[in-house]
């Protein structure tokens, strides 16, 4: 994660296609995070510089409860066509990008919508 303090509002979307739809058709907060139904142990946290900037995803694995999380991929979804987007979303829930040499331990600062409220970043 480029941004370790940064705050995400983590939302849940319905599936992998929606997630992967959404990222490619809206312009998203920098504080907007991600987990799909189904899924829990994965996080999609929006890791970009700027809202006008490539869409980068920090893609984590982990456990809410506990805290601890693995950064196991950073995904420029700008940068892929949208047919590729949920097929990939699809390899990273199946755990096909689980152990790589990327992999690292993170501390994401999390929140949900109702903690969250408005940041600056929301503004």
């Amino acid at each position: 994660m480029f941004h370790s303090s940064r705050v995400w509002c983590v939302s849940e979307v319905a599936s992998v296609a929606e997630l992967a739809r959404m990222l490619k058709e809206s312009t998203w907060t920098l504080c907007s995070g991600f987990v799909i139904t189904g899924h829990s142990d994965y996080l999609w946290l929006n890791d970009a510089l700027s809202e006008d900037s490539a869409v980068e995803i920090a893609v984590l694995k982990g456990d809410r409860q506990t805290g601890k999380y693995l950064q196991i991929e950073t995904l420029t979804v700008s940068w892929m066509e949208p047919e590729k987007v949920a097929g990939v979303f699809s390899r990273v829930v199946q755990g096909d990008y689980d152990v790589n040499d990327f992999v690292h331990r993170v501390h994401p600062l999390l929140q949900t919508p109702a903690q969250h409220g408005r940041c600056p970043l929301c503004a």
